[in-house]
């Protein structure tokens, strides 16, 4: 969507949420995020959505990094804009899914002795005051946070915690939002799959095109294999079984993007 789209269908979103009662309110966002197949596209609108049920001034979504020990994607919306960063240290979201329950926190200017880990947690990332769910997919497995939060004003006053009641309404719509995401991570490795499958079958077509000269074979494969890995350059060495020498001819190649027989047309 462009800017003014993305503008309307929030203004939109709004209003059928206006006047309804929670549980309304809580279904009508369980099937928008539910129509998202894209990761990207599903956070964004988690981020998005659940500021309009407990009136947040920012939503984070941090999700795992399954490679990478206490690394996580996360999506932040603050006002219109929602930020992705990936392979980041997320200090709430690790303390959160270490425990696997929810916490809430108020920040302060400064650390106060006698802090809990919340509240210190909360004064070191400049948090006025946080509420953070873990996202829980359905055989228990911790796979993200879910937090919103308000900042901490910059005169260094109190701010209001969350209630119990928000901490419920979010506990509530997570286990929706760990549906969409486990839906959305699915239809991506099926993509990979249908991608790499329509590669083997370029390439075997590619391959067997032409099969006068070594030379072609050889360079249809630096082409194909370069393609397949992302990079510039691929080489061929050719093994001489009758001397055993390691090579006895080298291929080497500079691919260009418009060689790429997979780039997007």
């Amino acid at each position: 969507h462009g800017t003014g789209s993305a503008q309307a269908d929030n203004a939109a979103l709004a209003m059928r949420l206006q006047g309804n009662e929670h549980g309304k309110q809580l279904q009508i966002l369980a099937i928008d995020v539910s129509a998202s197949l894209d990761l990207k596209e599903l956070c964004t609108k988690i981020c998005r959505d659940v500021p309009m049920l407990l009136s947040s001034e920012s939503c984070t979504v941090s999700l795992r990094n399954q490679s990478l020990d206490e690394r996580f994607t996360t999506f932040t919306r603050t006002g219109d804009a929602t930020e992705c960063n990936e392979n980041v240290i997320d200090e709430l979201a690790e303390h959160v899914l270490s425990s696997g329950l929810s916490a809430s926190g108020v920040g302060t200017a400064n650390v106060t002795e006698g802090a809990s880990v919340s509240d210190a947690l909360a004064t070191k990332l400049g948090l006025g005051a946080y509420l953070a769910v873990p996202i829980s997919d359905l055989d228990g497995e911790c796979m993200g946070v879910l937090r919103v939060a308000h900042p901490l004003p910059a005169d260094g006053t109190a701010v209001t915690g969350f209630t119990n009641d928000d901490k419920c309404q979010l506990e509530e719509f997570t286990p929706f939002c760990a549906v969409a995401i486990q839906n959305a991570e699915i239809f991506a490795t099926a993509l990979l799959e249908c991608k790499w499958s329509n590669v083997l079958l370029e390439l075997s077509r590619n391959l067997f095109e032409d099969l006068e000269s070594k030379e072609g074979i050889i360079s249809k494969i630096m082409v194909n294999a370069a393609a397949l890995v992302s990079c510039d350059r691929c080489s061929v060495f050719m093994i001489d079984f009758e001397t055993k020498e390691l090579f006895s001819e080298l291929f080497d190649a500079k691919v260009d993007e418009e060689e790429d027989p997979y780039a997007p047309k």
